[in-house]
């Protein structure tokens, strides 16, 4: 262009000097660990002039794996934008999450929080399910009638699962059912001073004969009369009455607290229980003397209002 002006020179050519690019910047440029960096990050560390994630150098110990990682060997980077990018990691995230697992008591982890629920999912069918079979047992309706109301359980919305849905189901908690019952009522038993048993025979749908044992117990002034038993004897000789009472004691493991406490007997005017020579009560009054048998007063209600009629 110059060339074109008239008079026109060229001017003095500069020194120049050499400017650093950004890169040999930050290489020369001399970092120091920042403390409150510390308060920022819980995981961080600082040691011997070197930084280090705790959390991620104790787990990566244990498990064998990612042990050439900066941040779990150590590092002198004393960058910021480093310390951030670690912090983001997917490993670190893993790690941290590992450690609060542990560090919280077994039953409040992720895992006992699941089986919680599972097991509380299970705890509500069951319960719906223990609910029909008492119902079942108390109305004497037959135990085949159970599949049916599962399914009518469905329909309404209600969660019983898919397991113990049969008659042999509804059998098994029946008689769970009863085992507790008669576990709260031994429990009545150990808790009184003097108690008293009824017993009286019956016949179920196949025509064997059952011998239905009650206790009478008083707490607090007030009288309790709970079923406690239902079974066969070998027979119904007063015998093998007297045998089988035995027994229900034995399995029931009251045997003492009756030894001590029974001082009275009630059933039927029947020979085989209210005998003068071999009856059930006077093969009771060897083994308890102060016992007082007495003639079931309903039974004698019946009896006169036969007579009467």
């Amino acid at each position: 262009m110059l060339k074109y002006v008239a008079g026109a020179k060229p001017g003095k050519k500069l020194p120049t000097t050499e400017r650093k690019s950004s890169n040999d910047y930050e290489k020369s440029r001399k970092r120091d660990f920042q403390g409150k960096w510390l308060n920022i990050y819980p995981w961080l560390k600082y040691e011997n002039n070197v930084m280090y994630c705790s959390v991620c150098r104790v787990q990566s110990m244990k498990t064998k794996q990612h042990e050439s990682l900066a941040f779990v060997k150590s590092t002198d980077n004393f960058k910021l934008e480093s310390v951030k990018q670690h912090d983001d990691s997917i490993v670190h995230k893993r790690y941290i999450e590992i450690g609060e697992a542990k560090s919280q008591p077994s039953c409040k982890s992720k895992a006992a929080e699941a089986l919680r629920t599972l097991h509380e999912s299970q705890h509500n069918s069951l319960a719906i399910k223990f609910r029909t079979a008492h119902a079942l047992a108390k109305t004497h309706m037959s135990f085949r009638t159970y599949s049916t109301i599962c399914v009518l359980d469905e329909a309404k919305g209600l969660d019983v699962g898919v397991n113990y849905r049969n008659d042999k189901a509804v059998a098994s908690f029946t008689k769970a059912i009863a085992t507790v019952v008669q576990r709260t009522t031994v429990e009545k038993l150990k808790n009184t001073q003097f108690c008293s048993f009824t017993i009286d025979g019956s016949t179920d749908f196949t025509g064997d004969d059952l011998e239905n044992i009650y206790i009478r117990t008083v707490h607090s002034g007030r009288v309790e009369d709970t079923f406690l038993h239902i079974g066969c004897a070998e027979s119904g000789s007063s015998k093998h009455i007297h045998e089988h009472v035995k027994e229900v004691f034995a399995k029931l493991h009251i045997t003492d607290e009756m030894q001590s406490k029974l001082v009275g007997f009630t059933a039927d005017g029947a020979a085989n229980m209210q005998g003068n020579k071999t009856g059930l009560a006077t093969l009771l009054k060897a083994e308890w003397p102060h016992l007082v048998a007495t003639h079931c007063l309903a039974h004698r209600l019946e009896l006169a209002f036969k007579d009467a009629v």
